[in-house]
């Protein structure tokens, strides 16, 4: 067999994952990023050198390329893989809403992966980032002083990457009432006044216009927001993002 030159290398990391705080419910945050090295084929030659000295490196190189080819072969014959008791590779389809079929492949890890990498020693750096940002709520037709409006007025909330969407019920404008009756701001989401996407007559990533609706009397209030917009672009995420205004608005 001819030789194979190859470069070795191991390598040991840790995993970075950055989450969105949900200001609206405590405890909790919606992890968006994460960052991780990856691990090629000559990283696990070096893996089994070190343990194994003496060992062909391109014989584990030329069996690694048969073991991937009969694993395609498998595959595209419409037949899952048990890939070495690491999990099941498996043909599955995918069907728009126009009825055009799409082929693809997934993978279900083991419960001996599953189990191993609950308890693996693998650092994570965990990371707070707010995506979004609100800057102030003024009112449209004057330039009063921000976070200061009059009832039923035509108001501008701006901010950055706050644009509301997604059909889900719960996108929109929260204003959540001080209310002595349950210690300043731990006011019950029952009594917070929805601003739905479809009440807003201007919906950008920096600038949101909407009436105040009649629910929203004399009074100071928290504003937050849900959206389901990607930070960038016209795209749609699973999971929604929260913001939430860090000075109290007044209503008067």
């Amino acid at each position: 067999m001819n030789k194979v030159d190859l470069e070795y290398h191991d390598t040991t990391s840790s995993v970075s994952v950055k989450t969105v705080k949900n200001s609206l419910k405590a405890g909790s945050s919606s992890p968006v990023r994460v960052k991780r090295e990856t691990a090629d084929i000559e990283n696990l030659i070096a893996l089994i050198e070190s343990s194994h000295p003496g060992i062909s490196a391109p014989m584990v190189m030329h069996c690694a390329s048969l073991l991937k080819n009969a694993i395609v072969q498998t595959l595209s014959r419409g037949t899952a893989v048990n890939v070495m008791g690491l999990g099941s590779l498996y043909p599955c389809v995918r069907v728009d809403n126009d009825g055009k079929e799409e082929l693809s492949v997934r993978f279900t890890p083991s419960a001996e992966i599953k189990q191993t990498m609950k308890n693996a020693c693998i650092h994570v750096n965990l990371v707070n980032e707010s995506i979004s940002s609100l800057k102030c709520l003024s009112e449209a037709r004057n330039n009063a002083d921000p976070n200061t409006v009059p009832c039923r007025s035509l108001v501008r909330l701006s901010g950055r990457a706050i644009r509301i969407a997604g059909n889900n019920a719960d996108a929109g404008i929260y204003f959540i009432p001080e209310s002595s009756y349950y210690e300043g701001w731990k006011v019950p989401e029952k009594a917070w006044i929805h601003i739905a996407q479809h009440s807003l007559s201007d919906n950008r990533p920096s600038l949101l216009e909407f009436y105040l609706p009649t629910e929203v009397t004399h009074g100071r209030y928290r504003i937050a927001l849900i959206t389901y917009s990607a930070a960038k672009g016209a795209c749609i995420n699973k999971s929604p993002r929260t913001v939430e205004l860090k000075d109290t608005v007044t209503v008067v």
